[in-house]
């Protein structure tokens, strides 16, 4: 009897921390069969993979690059070729154009599974329907999400986070870091880092003994942080887990790192600012009151949030003090953090998602 033939597995992962879960999942498929994997990724993922486009091709888009979009729309259509060749449509995170290939892939009767949910609850409640009429199995990253989407007839789990396991190996005792982490795209960077090095000289100054990483994300090019003093260590993307590791309090555009951060118990400082305009819709569109996920999961605000024209040196610099020398307020920040991080821990979570997943293959 000849081999069986491979499922063929199409994968969406547009960006770094997308790859990280598609890693993982592509681990546990081959746990369970033969598998062939392809489509969008990033280039860490060549031997797992047949990568069609890499996630630096796709992880640009937004309001501030509009140039780029027609490059963008090429790829999508092109994508929606190759995905005709899938027995699974695999899509992770990046909503704004995985819910328009789950849509079309659902249409050309195709099984779509999506892990990382799309954060509906807080932005876009519209496009529940989308997720309920194109996706047959969804994983949910925070507990709560589940029974929101499963209100809305989707097929939806949680099996613990990922980054619990990641980063435990991470977590130091010793400590002696402020880090800056300014984003993850260049928009973020731009809006940021001037702030930040402010904030960060001032802080030098009332903490001689403290060392100050500003820490560079993978999609930013390191020309961002050219002329930094020579106080500021660069901390390159590699490195970034075991800086934030060994970091007393740090001061974080919202996004990721602010969970990372929590799940290491850094107090944090979350900051965002962009342009009015953006922020006056995003600001009508919101659901929920707090904008850093930490906070969004303790249900209240513990890692203190310096929005738009709040985000300046001199509340950066009153924040960081508080939480350095405050002792009941990192204590109570600690053990918020200990109870978050209980609430998102899981056995296996990618073998269990990809035994969920591979309930709808044929």
């Amino acid at each position: 009897m000849g081999k069986k033939e491979a499922v063929k597995v199409f994968i969406v992962a547009a960006e770094d921390s997308a790859s990280l879960h598609a890693k993982g999942l592509m681990e546990a498929f081959n746990n369970m069969g033969n598998f062939y994997f392809y489509g969008v990724g990033s280039s860490f993922l060549s031997h797992f993979m047949d990568i069609k486009y890499s996630s630096s091709q796709l992880s640009f888009v937004g309001f501030e690059e509009p140039g780029k979009l027609l490059k963008i729309a090429k790829i999508y259509l092109h994508l929606k070729r190759l995905l005709l060749d899938a027995d699974l449509v695999l899509l992770i995170d990046y909503p704004g154009m995985n819910l328009r290939i789950a849509k079309y892939a659902k249409s050309k009767g195709k099984p779509v599974c999506y892990y990382v949910a799309p954060q509906v609850w807080a932005w876009w409640t519209s496009r529940i329907k989308s997720i309920r009429n194109s996706v047959d199995r969804l994983v949910c990253l925070f507990p709560f999400e589940v029974d929101f989407f499963k209100s809305f007839g989707v097929k939806a789990c949680f099996f613990g986070h990922p980054l619990v396991d990641r980063l435990k190996g991470y977590v130091s005792g010793k400590r002696k870091y402020i880090s800056f982490l300014p984003g993850s795209r260049s928009s973020e960077v731009k809006s940021t880092f001037n702030i930040m090095l402010s904030a960060a000289k001032e802080l030098k100054s009332i903490f001689p003994w403290a060392k100050i990483a500003f820490i560079r994300a993978s999609g930013v090019s390191s020309k961002f942080f050219s002329g930094l003093p020579d106080f500021v260590e660069l901390i390159e993307p590699d490195k970034r887990f075991e800086i934030m590791g060994r970091s007393l309090c740090a001061v974080s555009v919202s996004g990721t790192a602010v969970l990372e951060l929590g799940i290491l118990k850094v107090p944090t400082v979350v900051v965002y600012k962009t342009k009015p305009l953006t922020y006056e819709i995003g600001r009508r569109l919101a659901k929920v009151s707090n904008l850093g996920i930490i906070n969004i999961l303790a249900g209240r605000e513990i890692f203190p949030e310096l929005i738009q024209d709040r985000f300046n040196t001199y509340n950066v610099v009153k924040w960081v003090e508080a939480l350095m020398v405050d002792s009941c307020i990192r204590e109570n920040i600690i053990l918020s953090l200990d109870r978050i991080v209980d609430s998102l821990k899981g056995e296996n979570p990618y073998r269990k998602a990809a035994e969920f997943f591979s309930e709808v293959l044929p």
